[in-house]
């Protein structure tokens, strides 16, 4: 098993940006992002433009990208809904890291040819160590660093300050640029919840989140640096709606149709 697999967890980590709502209202957060390209382990990867919508209700989440791929988090259930819009397929994963992590290697156990057996289970194992042993690293090093800079900026009708958050791990470290704003009329914390729901129960993420609570109010604008196993990954991400609306029918639910991914 190549430790490349895995690599794409830190990142989504770095990228990771965070449980109150008024009674019958939800979000819904318009974003977009970009990243520029990059070489890892000697792969190209180009540069990739992204729009994301994000829904905000009680206890739950909606995470659409690019109109592909949706993810909804289910927080008072534990578990997350991952939907394939191509393939109109769904999955279901628990809200714990080792649980989902766990789960993967079941689901490619199922996948083995009987024939190759007992390489297939020699694969599984090393994918299933190496992936705990990532996890865990991850989150016994992981250090944030929160600085306000006392710098202010109008973007579009917010008022914003700028924060330093700057990240580091075993594998890697990284640096951003926030822009946050408490002209927003919601709890910046439920967008937290939902978006590190598989570290929430991480022995040490409190911390984390303790120290996130120095950004006050909610991030529209955020242009990260991220460097790990050589490679050099720059994301700007930037709000272009925040609303307070009612979530059309559905949207926290597997659609119509879909079909349970094997």
């Amino acid at each position: 098993m190549k430790r490349k697999t895995l690599v794409p967890l830190f990142f989504a980590l770095a990228l990771l940006a965070a449980t109150t709502l008024p009674a019958a209202a939800d979000i819904c957060i318009k974003q977009v992002r970009h990243t520029d390209p990059f070489t890892i382990m000697g792969q190209t990867q180009p540069e990739k433009n992204e729009n994301l919508v994000i829904w905000l209700g009680k206890n739950v989440a909606r995470f659409d990208t690019g109109g592909k791929f949706s993810n909804i988090v289910m927080l008072d259930q534990k578990k997350m809904i991952a939907l394939n819009h191509e393939r109109l397929t769904y999955s279901e994963w628990p809200l714990k890291l080792e649980a989902m992590v766990d789960k993967a290697v079941k689901d490619k156990a199922d996948k083995v040819d009987k024939d190759s057996e007992a390489e297939g289970d020699k694969d599984l194992q090393e994918f299933a160590d190496l992936a705990k042993e990532m996890a865990g690293a991850m989150f016994a090093g992981l250090e944030v660093k929160v600085t306000p800079t006392g710098e202010t900026r109008k973007i579009k009708s917010w008022n914003c300050r700028k924060y330093i958050v700057e990240t580091s791990m075993p594998m890697g470290k990284s640096r951003s640029e926030s822009w946050a704003t408490e002209d927003v009329k919601f709890d910046p914390k439920l967008y937290w919840a939902a978006a590190n729901a598989m570290m929430l129960r991480q022995p040490g993420f409190e911390k984390v989140l303790q120290e996130m609570e120095k950004i006050k109010g909610f991030v529209v604008l955020q242009e990260s640096t991220s460097e790990a196993m050589g490679a050099q990954v720059k994301v700007r991400e930037e709000v272009q709606e925040v609303i307070t609306t009612t979530a059309p029918a559905g949207t926290y639910g597997i659609p119509k149709g879909y079909k349970k991914a094997n």
